[in-house]
């Protein structure tokens, strides 16, 4: 999934009332922490020129990205029971995409685990 394919699917789901430049900020967020968390690296900033990018997390997980982006907006417009809800969901696609790198030995030797 690329970066304006996940901001498509967020929008096509869930219609943000943000601007673009805080679901880039948003995703380079989440980019960031995938790749530290989950294997152990760095990741590049995403911004508005970014579209095209590919993120890390590949297509049969990748629905974790959109599910953030609504989740972040949640909170942005202090809709707490529906952050909640995004929030449970989110925690959960966040939670299989880690096991399944662990199933898959992509996992570094030390990792940093946290939820939102």
């Amino acid at each position: 999934m690329t970066v304006e394919e996940a901001i498509d699917r967020a929008s096509l789901l869930y219609p943000a009332s943000k601007d673009n430049n805080d679901l880039y900020g948003w995703l380079s967020e989440l980019e960031a922490r995938i790749c530290k968390e989950i294997h152990g690296t760095d990741s590049e900033k995403i911004t508005s020129s970014s579209g095209a990018r590919t993120l890390t997390v590949p297509d049969a997980y990748a629905e974790l990205y959109p599910l953030y982006l609504m989740m972040k907006t949640d909170l942005a417009n202090s809709d707490i029971a529906r952050f909640n809800n995004h929030s449970a969901v989110f925690n959960r696609a966040y939670s299989d995409y880690a096991d399944y790198c662990t199933r898959n030995g992509e996992l570094p030797e030390t990792v940093y685990y946290t939820l939102p």
